[in-house]
């Protein structure tokens, strides 16, 4: 188990003071000299934006973080990418360019090429296949530079390079055989853990699990057998698993105990006997996190790598047969090499990408305080975000201290996942605000973005053991409390720029506009499969689109759609609006909006509850982000205005002496 990481005092930490603090922004770090031997770290947290977390959360709880802003140099704030949404984000951060250079315009953007797929055709923004741009791992493997990637987005495979219609197909050539080669050095170790599930997380009951007779055992004799029941969880789809299932044994001992077993095979050898123990109520600082989680149940995968999980037993009743058992998930750390994949498991095992936010939100460890519950689905959440955050921890430390990188490239989703949850209970102007909830929210938020601080003070850990390095901070979003909702699909119907089709789908031959994805408004050209019109026509469509949005009124006749922009704008080729796989108009709503590209429904009607949400104009402050550098030495804080996160890879590129790529 990782002990919490004390926050060291900056002064004596390093052999040689760091350069002097920079007199701009975090985009003009000085470049090294060859005798320093430069190493750099590069962690972005999701969903990090100052004035949100300083201003709103307890200051005891967030140490590592204020003197990130105290003892740092930071730039005002960081513009992201437009729209402001985690994949585009953090594509910028990679590869110094936004959406319209490197492909990345969304979390689920355009396919290529355009005479291939309609514009109701997306692909996925968090993988490399619509990457266009070389991420700094890449460049700084190929500038000779040991490189450690640690689920970084938009890996671990080469990029994907796509075409689009008029280009030569030999555009990215030169490109495709860099990365190629990079990816195949022993320099280069990148890994992602989110791009294959291999089980879904969940929270097994005895009322929600069927129990059968315990049979098929190894090591399970026939009278231990008469006293035992098992059951089954099934692992994904996935080819790798496909069938396979976590086993689950409950059986009863001498006296009457009860004790679970779990494994991915029938076999008490393999198995992983899961303690029972009540909800974490102990402050975290100075102890052992997700202390109480099982030693990790390992899968040998058939291609050699492997997997595994920790799982947490709340409760285990020898009377009844009740229980509570959660289930992280399991994610397969995928590599640039498959040796890589096993030891990161064998040195991080049970990683898990994300907190069980979504499990808490629908009930699943009982009663929330949303309806009114004790505080036990609470705690058992932020249990989960301890999993999560000592997996980081440790994998962070373990590839620093075994892989002594040049260049580590980090990420930590936890502010995200408390956020998106808990943002929208905290805003006074929600019609659903309730005060003493919004106590309960804060006291909850506080515990959350604690782990997130101890995530920080832990890589600045890092940073104080390695004489010569430079931390750099960045985000990709903020968020924003929202209740309503707006569907431009049905504006786009209202105005006749949109038909459904008697199944309530876009028909796309009657359709001259439409949102595939929410975040922008697409025109139906001809050059797309699909689309009726001509490349004549698309300026008055996107000027339609934009008479449609702003006439959107709610029920009492305010405006929804507050700006509008498209890819014509002068501002647009710097916000990195446009761009092959990117949409054509833009739009900003009203405070308390968020979206949905449902085609059908009312234009506009109140969400579920109150939540967090981003995705808004990168202009909004609301969305900006951080962009910091910081070493153990210390030298105050010089503010410079807004950055960019196309700032962040030049910045690291500078110290680290590599020149950019062509």
């Amino acid at each position: 188990m990782i002990a919490v990481v004390a926050i060291a005092t900056a002064t004596g930490a390093c052999a040689r003071r760091a350069p002097d603090r920079m007199s701009a922004s975090p985009s003009t770090a000085p470049s090294a000299t060859p005798s320093a031997s430069p190493r750099a770290i590069v962690i972005s947290f999701d969903s990090f934006n100052e004035r949100r977390v300083v201003g709103t959360v307890d200051s005891a709880r967030i140490p590592a973080i204020r003197a990130l802003f105290s003892d740092g140099s930071c730039a005002a704030s960081a513009q992201p990418a437009f729209p402001s949404v985690t994949a585009a984000g953090h594509a910028a951060v990679w590869t110094g360019a936004y959406g319209n250079v490197n492909g990345i315009a969304a979390n689920a953007h355009l396919r290529l090429r355009a005479s291939r797929h309609t514009i109701l055709e997306t692909t996925n923004g968090f993988n490399v296949d619509g990457l266009r741009a070389e991420p700094i791992w890449i460049t700084a493997a190929a500038a000779g530079r040991t490189v450690f990637g640690h689920h970084v987005t938009q890996a671990p495979g080469s990029p994907g390079y796509p075409t689009d219609d008029g280009e030569p197909g030999d555009t990215f050539l030169v490109a495709r055989a860099r990365a190629a080669a990079a990816l195949a050095s022993s320099r280069l170790s990148v890994l992602n853990g989110y791009n294959r599930p291999l089980m879904a997380p969940r929270v097994a009951t005895r009322r929600s699990m069927q129990l059968t007779a315990a049979t098929g055992w190894r090591g399970l004799g026939s009278a231990d057998a008469a006293r035992a029941v098992e059951f089954a969880l099934p692992l994904s789809d996935d080819s790798l698993v496909r069938g396979r299932s976590l086993h689950v044994l409950v059986r009863w001992t001498a006296g009457d105990s009860v004790q679970l077993f779990a494994a991915f095979e029938r076999d008490l050898a393999r198995a992983v006997r899961v303690l029972p123990h009540g909800e974490e109520r102990s402050p975290v600082r100075g102890r052992a996190l997700a202390r109480y989680f099982s030693a990790p149940v390992v899968l040998d995968l058939p291609d050699g790598r492997r997997a595994s999980m920790r799982l947490r037993l709340f409760a285990l009743d020898a009377r009844d047969t009740s229980f509570v058992l959660y289930v992280p998930g399991m994610q397969l750390a995928e590599a640039n090499r498959g040796a890589l994949t096993a030891a990161y498991d064998a040195a991080v095992p049970g990683w898990v990408g994300n907190s069980a936010g979504w499990l808490w939100e629908n009930g699943d460890f009982g009663r929330t305080m949303l309806q009114r519950g004790d505080g036990t689905a609470e705690w058992r959440w932020l249990e989960s975000a301890e999993l999560l955050t000592r997996g980081f921890v440790e994998g962070s430390a373990w590839g620093w201290r075994t892989l002594a990188p040049a260049l580590m490239l980090d990420y930590f989703p936890l502010g995200d996942d408390t956020d998106h949850a808990l943002w929208g209970l905290l805003d006074a102007s929600a019609p659903t605000y309730d005060p003493d909830l919004a106590a309960r929210a804060v006291d909850v938020r506080n515990r959350l973005w604690e782990l997130v601080d101890l995530r920080l003070a832990g890589v600045m850990q890092l940073a104080r053991e390695s004489p010569g390095t430079r931390l750099f901070v960045a985000g990709d979003h903020g968020m924003r409390a929202t209740w309503r909702r707006f569907r431009p699909n049905v504006a786009l119907q209202q105005a006749g720029l949109q038909v459904l089709d008697g199944t309530g789908r876009i028909d796309l031959g009657r359709t001259r506009a439409a949102s595939e994805n929410g975040y922008w408004i697409s025109v139906n050209r001809v050059g797309r499969r699909g689309g009726i019109v001509p490349e004549g026509e698309a300026a008055a469509v996107m000027d339609d689109v934009r008479r449609a949005l702003l006439a959107v009124r709610d029920e009492w006749g305010r405006p929804v759609v507050t700006q509008v922009i498209d890819r014509r704008d002068p501002r647009a080729q710097s916000l990195g609006i446009g761009g092959p796989a990117a949409g054509d108009v833009y739009y900003e709503v009203a405070p308390g909006y968020t979206w949905t590209w449902e085609p059908g429904g009312p234009v506009v009607d109140d969400a579920p509850r109150a939540v967090g949400t981003h995705g808004y104009p990168s202009t909004s402050p609301d969305m900006h982000t951080v962009f910091c550098d910081w070493t153990p030495a210390g030298g105050g804080t010089r503010r410079a205005g807004v950055a960019r996160q196309v700032d962040v890879a030049p910045a690291v590129r500078r110290w680290l002496g590599i020149d950019p790529p062509k």
